[in-house]
């Protein structure tokens, strides 16, 4: 999205926050609860976001998705007029949302998402089917109905996930141009 939106946006990702957690076995990593709000590191994010609306760069974490690791590398993300802070628990955080001035929410029909993230997690985090369709039954579903859809009544904005991003993203664009939100 931010691609789209040009020069103007940076973007940083809750998939960059998690927790880094010491694996010894692959059940392990399948018994974790990604999809928990508990494993992300909320209060780094919320740092960043903070440090970057002061116009401060920051230091974002490099976190490994196919290993479940949080390397010791860091990314500099310097500030800029739109911060796009993406994620699915970001509206789980009321002290995230405070610091955030326009929350987006993206309503995706769950088969959409389900085939979404199996594409995802096999081309770019060399995961199997089953092992996809486990996180999906065991964490996924639940949280998704405990975290991410309640966030759509504190939503400013509600966009449709089949929509092209290139639309979503033209539609945002006159919303902060226009009203400033």
């Amino acid at each position: 999205m931010a691609a789209l939106l040009g020069p103007r946006a940076r973007v940083i990702t809750q998939d960059r926050y998690y927790h880094d957690l010491d694996w010894h076995t692959l059940d392990q990593v399948l018994q974790h609860n990604f999809d928990h709000p508990d494993a992300i590191d909320f209060p780094l994010l919320h740092q960043h976001v903070v440090d970057l609306s002061r116009r401060l760069p920051v230091e974002v974490p490099v976190y490994d998705l196919v290993t479940h690791r949080r390397t010791d590398k860091t990314e500099s993300i310097a500030p800029a007029e739109i911060l796009l802070v993406e994620g699915m628990l970001i509206g789980s955080q009321d002290y995230l949302r405070k610091a955030i001035d326009t929350l987006v929410y993206v309503e995706t029909p769950g088969d959409v998402r389900l085939i979404r993230r199996i594409r995802r997690d096999m081309a770019e985090r060399g995961r199997a089917v089953d092992t996809v369709l486990h996180q999906w039954e065991h964490h996924v579903l639940s949280m998704h109905a405990l975290h991410v859809a309640p966030a759509k009544a504190q939503a400013d904005v509600v966009v449709s996930g089949l929509t092209p991003p290139e639309e979503n993203a033209s539609e945002l664009l006159a919303l902060l141009d226009g009203s400033g939100c």
